[in-house]
């Protein structure tokens, strides 16, 4: 799929929507099933990951408000045991198209 540092946006939605069993439009959209909402909190993580501002990635995501992509990385963070500050080492995977 190439590196992930060269996908769209859209793109990178995409592909973690695809490993949550939903769909981009799940993921930009209202819904608030479990399912969707973790894959949408995985997607503020990931663009976070990255370098972006909360604003920015409020802007991604099509939501109104920077701080709900703060809380959805806190809740991504929490569920998934990573500490503040720790970032996902290349060779996990991560960077190579996992997402």
């Amino acid at each position: 799929m190439g590196d992930v540092n060269e996908m769209t946006p859209s793109d990178q939605i995409g592909l973690i929507a695809m490993r949550y069993g939903v769909t981009r439009h799940d993921i930009l959209g209202r819904r608030r099933n479990a399912k969707v909402v973790r894959a949408r909190h995985h997607c503020y993580w990931h663009f976070r990951e990255r370098g972006n501002s909360y604003p920015a990635i409020a802007r991604i995501m099509r939501r109104k408000d920077h701080t709900t992509i703060m809380h959805g990385c806190q809740m991504h963070m929490e569920r998934n045991g990573i500490v503040e500050g720790t970032k996902l080492p290349a060779t996990a995977g991560y960077s190579a198209g996992l997402l």
